[in-house]
């Protein structure tokens, strides 16, 4: 059986909106809720992808595993304790085992700092070691990132974009973490690089056994990394599965519109796209009952006025869905007497 390294339940992050009233004084009068519920396990060792479009929580998810984020409510367990009730000193060890590697690389690293100095900075915070000792480390980390140790007295500017992620790894590996939060990594990088700073990921997951939660938009990139998958719609998980299963059985009409986009470079394989109507909702004024329903061709009475469960349908495929949940019974009548067809079970995908 495998172990659960971290385990996120139902987890809210909403922000609150205030308004100026009578001069000096403000009111809250509404709120973002920029994640609204989400829960899931993350393994021991495995890569949990978590995708969806810009603006549907994923990035505030990920920051919230490292306590970068305050949640509003819910828990987030590492090794069965919540992270938020640590103690000072309990979170200064915690910092060691959960790092984040950050989509924009430079604005990570301080100018005025050698890379040098920027990796071994975590080091002398934690009091690792010597001098001597984390120069020793930083060059070594370097060495495993695939950079020269020549570099470690140039400066952030001297760097492409693939080179400076690859310090960012290197930085985040210093303090030797259990967990990496990996906040799209690859995506501001041209396709070879991506292919190579992944293939060292891959690389860096089997050397010191490290557990991945991969936060990206790209599904090709996802199915490429991840062992399991996470689709998130507007602050709520719809679809969670092993990604073999997610991507051969889709079920969330929104995971099949998710796939569907993905371009296939061979002109005679035909498919179905599956095309999306309508704007997201507003996450200040989310829709009463599923997320997904203002722009599902699936859509029925009871999706408007109840919000669907997170509910394993099989094999640990879980879909927040009526139309296979409990609810599939009542969800079929109202589909019937609408002429709703319901989805096609077919593969979108030969491959990506």
């Amino acid at each position: 059986m495998r172990e659960v390294i971290l385990s996120v339940k139902d987890l809210k992050i909403h922000y609150p909106i205030k308004m100026k009233v009578k001069g000096k004084v403000w009111s809250q009068r509404n709120c973002v809720k920029a994640v609204d519920g989400i829960s899931f396990d993350v393994y021991k060792g495995e890569t949990l992808g978590i995708v969806g479009e810009s603006g549907c929580g994923k990035s505030t998810s990920g920051r919230a595993v490292v306590r970068l984020e305050r949640p509003t409510s819910g828990q987030i367990l590492y090794k069965g304790e919540d992270i938020w009730r640590y103690s000072k000193e309990q979170l200064f060890q915690y910092r060691k085992k959960a790092q984040m590697i950050f989509q924009d690389a430079y604005s990570t690293l301080d100018p005025r700092f050698t890379i040098g100095r920027s990796i071994c900075e975590p080091m002398v915070v934690h009091r690792m070691g010597t001098g001597d000792e984390n120069e020793k480390r930083a060059r070594q980390l370097m060495r495993d990132v695939g950079l020269p140790e020549d570099y470690y007295g140039r400066y952030p500017h001297e760097f492409s974009g693939g080179q400076r992620q690859r310090i960012g790894v290197a930085r985040a590996l210093a303090l030797n973490p259990e967990i990496l939060v990996c906040d799209e990594p690859v995506s501001a990088l041209d396709v070879s690089v991506q292919a190579q700073i992944l293939n060292l990921m891959k690389e860096l997951q089997e050397k010191f056994g490290l557990t991945y939660i991969f936060i990206s938009h790209n599904l090709s990139v996802v199915k490429h990394l991840c062992d399991r998958i996470g689709v998130i719609y507007l602050g709520n998980m719809v679809e969670l599965s092993e990604k073999g299963e997610l991507f051969e059985n889709m079920l969330h009409p929104y995971t099949r519109a998710l796939i569907s986009a993905i371009p296939i470079p061979d002109p005679a394989f035909k498919r179905e796209k599956v095309i999306l109507e309508g704007d997201v909702p507003t996450p200040i004024d989310p829709p009463r009952g599923c997320p997904f329903a203002t722009r599902c061709r699936y859509a029925a009475e009871l999706c408007s006025d109840k919000r669907p469960a997170l509910e394993d349908v099989g094999e640990g495929h879980y879909v927040a869905c009526h139309i296979y949940g409990s609810e599939k019974k009542e969800m079929a009548k109202q589909m019937e007497a609408k002429k709703i067809l319901p989805p096609k079970r077919e593969s979108l995908l030969k491959e990506v």
